[in-house]
């Protein structure tokens, strides 16, 4: 219930209310004659504008057109949760991979339970949201394992019409993660580096994930950026930098070349920074910001004149 409140006042802080609530009612209902139009209804619906994608300079407007223009095998490789933990081994960040404990299974029923520890970690590889935190004791298998199986059957670039291609060959599968502890507190909190064109610019801190989501915009000193995107922001959220935020720069700025646009997540635990995934298209592309300038801001950070070179 709080994370639908929060989603509600971010809608209505943010003006887009009607544009929510069109595309809530018709979003998959829709016949568009083709990609692009698609995206033009969805994004309008969700931004509150209507993108120019001929001459792109939002933020969201260059998401959308790399969409639709660009493919880079690379990131198709690395959308995929587990080759990605390959990737970061054989450019020496291995150890910033999350363990893997268990898979990659073909479906729920070839999980060994037994074989697993007290606490774990279920996922998808192939989709965003598939997680699942795991208890022996505590936790419903039979629902978790239902889910996971939908999961398995369904194409994540065509749910919802996100259109995001990097999924579009990755064989689904399921495996299992250790559990990662927070390095401060309760909170597992994700620090999501965005980087344009090899550098990393700015971050999420993505804080109250299993109550009520929060996201706060940083610069890379860790200092508050004066906006609002996609949900509302921790009030609460300390102004001081995970112990291991500096080592996680580090990484962000080592990796950050290998990629013409990336989202490089973290979690900060007690074994120090753990890599979650390799993200290309935050959103969709469809994310609103509020004051609306911070769109364009972010936009003018992005050099996308390396998709005419695809």
């Amino acid at each position: 219930m709080k994370k639908t409140i929060s989603k509600i006042r971010f809608i209505l802080k943010s003006r887009t209310l009607s544009g929510y609530l069109t595309g809530k009612l018709s979003r998959n209902k829709v016949a568009f004659a083709c990609e692009e139009e698609r995206e033009l209804s969805i994004a309008k619906r969700c931004l509150g504008y209507l993108p120019d994608l001929q001459n792109p300079k939002t933020f969201n407007e260059k998401l959308i057109y790399l969409k639709l223009h660009y493919r880079n095998p690379l990131w198709k490789r690395c959308a995929d949760k587990l080759a990605m933990k390959d990737f970061l081994a054989e450019n020496g960040f291995g150890k910033y991979a999350i363990k893997t404990i268990g898979g990659p299974y073909q479906s729920a029923s070839e999980i060994d339970l037994p074989k697993l520890p007290e606490k774990f970690v279920l996922k998808t590889n192939h989709d965003c949201g598939s997680v699942y935190v795991c208890k022996k004791g505590e936790t419903d298998f039979d629902s978790v394992f239902t889910k996971l199986d939908i999961s398995l059957k369904t194409e994540y670039s065509k749910r919802g019409s996100n259109g995001e291609w990097v999924y579009d060959d990755i064989k689904p599968v399921i495996f299992a993660e250790e559990l990662l502890e927070p390095s401060e507190g309760n909170d597992l909190y994700d620090f999501k580096f965005f980087c344009f064109n090899g550098v990393p610019k700015f971050l999420y801190v993505i804080s109250n994930r299993n109550t009520d989501e929060r996201l706060n915009l940083k610069n890379l000193d860790y200092s508050d950026i004066d906006c609002i995107h996609v949900m509302l922001k921790n009030k609460r959220l300390s102004k001081k930098p995970p112990v291991d935020f500096e080592e996680m720069k580090t990484v962000a700025f080592a990796l950050a070349p290998k990629f013409d646009f990336a989202r490089i997540d973290f979690f900060s635990t007690t074994k120090g920074p753990r890599i979650g995934e390799l993200t290309f298209f935050p959103t969709s592309g469809h994310g609103a910001f509020y004051p609306r300038d911070f769109d364009r801001y972010f936009g003018d950070q992005l050099d996308i004149t390396f998709c005419d070179q695809n």
